[in-house]
């Protein structure tokens, strides 16, 4: 009787329904597709002066162009500080990580960041991120101290 059910239930009809993932595949828009091009579009006239890139294998092509026009903003806004004839004060220091993009990834990016990426930082991105906050920790122990008093 049992083996019959088991029979009986396999047989029925399915209804078809969407199963949508939480993920956006490729050649669909993304739903928060407007937010992050506000975001975006912020981020860029602030004029950041590093890009440090993680987490990806910069394959994806709405991604890589992101990634492209961030890089882009980063080394022009940098462009002046590195000029000391466009520099109000020449004798001024300047950061040194000014206009530099960084790809943090086991494997290296290819031919085609060529330009794009100045530095690329062999090795996994959990590891290296502990090993910044262990090394900002030594040259800015304050920057950890917790506030005790409101």
């Amino acid at each position: 009787m049992l083996a019959a059910a088991r029979q009986a239930r396999s047989a029925r009809a399915l209804r078809i329904g969407t199963l949508q993932p939480a993920i956006v595949l490729y050649d669909e828009p993304h739903p928060l597709g407007d937010e992050i091009g506000a975001i975006q579009s912020t981020d860029l006239t602030r004029r950041p002066d590093m890009l440090i890139i993680m987490g990806t294998s910069l394959k994806v092509h709405g991604f890589k162009k992101l990634v492209k026009e961030f890089a882009r903003t980063v080394h022009e806004s940098a462009a002046p500080a590195c000029s000391p004839s466009k520099s109000p004060n020449p004798k001024a220091p300047t950061k040194s990580h000014a206009g530099k993009v960084v790809f943090v990834n086991k494997t290296a990016p290819g031919s085609e960041w060529d330009g794009i990426i100045d530095f690329h930082v062999a090795g996994e991105t959990d590891k290296w991120c502990e090993r910044v906050i262990e090394d900002w920790k030594k040259m800015r122990p304050a920057d950890w101290e917790v506030q005790k008093t409101l």
